[in-house]
């Protein structure tokens, strides 16, 4: 674990364990915050929300899946950041922000000086979010803008919210990782995407796993990445319906790019041939369809996780309801309080574990 790091999952936090967290957080060592999937009383969050405002040290603060259920945390969560300078990642994966959500969390993250990463999968956005979210991307001077960037499993955002969004990136930004995974995306939003990645040298990452691009969208992308200057080192496109030696051109484009391909992630056409023959001139890889996806759940990447397809529910806790005796046992939760005491790793050490770089193609 890296110094300076409180990782609690899949728990009921109580009064008790909140108050623990915000004395650690007063001593200005914590420098990340995962409360990965963990129930949070409103009271307790807004206690929680306070100490992290005023807090000098911490990078990263971690709330998916399900710490920020409701709009009253929302509300909470964007006065702390109104108050806070420190924060550089903010990961609210499986949240349940929708319209109204993003539009009170939009006024605080665009006047946060310091936050380049920002995990919205899956929080229930739809083309009237798209705007707050390109207003994130720009270097304006005063903050560096946006630069991973993670939209997964949007699927409310349609054809016309991604055309916007595509030519907000061609005017400029910063990204150097953009996950777009499980959107309804298609060859369309692909075509709209491969003209602003014309613009975009900066970015190394792209992920489009099931976004419903065929032959022509893979097509398009092929065009882009021999006849333009992109630096994309990992493409993923797993589970769309593009022929598998499509995948291979696209892979063969880079030296150095290698080619994932599973069975059940081929057209038709492709299961005519033989299982040998494929074996013999596919090196099958592992999975490498996302950064957090490479380590196990106690691992420091694992606070990017990206949960695939809404596949864990939300939760929802009601003050009047909580009583002491309900929580669960706290066995889950794990403090590096020693450590803590100490000065820890830099800003930079931070920063390198959180973007886990990578050259693949993962088709």
């Amino acid at each position: 674990m890296v110094p300076g790091t409180i990782q609690i999952s899949h728990q009921r936090l109580r009064s008790v364990d909140v108050k623990d967290i915000c004395e650690t957080l007063d001593s200005q060592s914590v420098k990340i915050l995962s409360l990965r999937q963990c129930k949070i009383s409103r009271k307790c969050f807004k206690q929680l929300m306070d100490h992290i405002g005023t807090s000098t040290s911490i990078l990263q603060l971690n709330l998916n899946l399900g710490a920020v259920d409701k709009l009253e945390k929302v509300e909470e969560l964007a006065s702390c950041l109104k108050k806070n300078r420190s924060l550089h990642s903010l990961l609210l994966h499986g949240s349940n922000l929708g319209r109204l959500g993003m539009s009170v969390l939009h006024e605080a993250l665009v006047m946060h000086p310091h936050i380049v990463c920002l995990d919205i999968g899956d929080c229930q956005l739809d083309d009237q979010c798209v705007p707050y979210i390109t207003d994130l991307l720009p270097n304006n001077g005063a903050k560096p803008g946006l630069q991973d960037l993670i939209l997964s499993a949007n699927t409310n955002i349609t054809s016309m919210g991604w055309a916007l969004f595509c030519m907000a990136v061609a005017a400029g930004n910063n990204l150097t990782s953009l996950h777009l995974d499980y959107n309804k995306i298609g060859d369309s939003g692909v075509n709209c995407l491969s003209v602003a990645l014309i613009s975009t040298p900066t970015l190394l990452i792209l992920d489009l796993e099931g976004t419903g691009i065929t032959d022509h969208g893979a097509e398009i992308l092929l065009y882009l990445i021999q006849h333009y200057q992109v630096n994309i080192q990992q493409l993923v496109l797993k589970k769309n319906k593009i022929r598998s030696t499509l995948k291979k051109e696209i892979a063969r484009t880079q030296k150095e790019f290698y080619l994932t391909i599973s069975d059940t992630d081929e057209t038709e056409d492709d299961l005519s041939h033989s299982v040998s023959k494929k074996e013999s001139s596919i090196q099958v890889q592992p999975d490498l369809s996302s950064p957090a996806e490479q380590n196990s759940d106690s691992s420091l990447s694992d606070d990017l996780d990206r949960t695939k397809l809404s596949a864990l529910k939300h939760y929802s806790v009601d003050d009047e309801d909580e009583n002491e005796s309900d929580f669960e046992n706290q066995s889950g939760t794990t403090f590096d309080s020693q450590n803590m005491k100490e000065k820890g790793t830099t800003d930079a050490d931070i920063r390198s574990e959180i973007n886990v770089g990578v050259t693949n193609v993962c088709v």
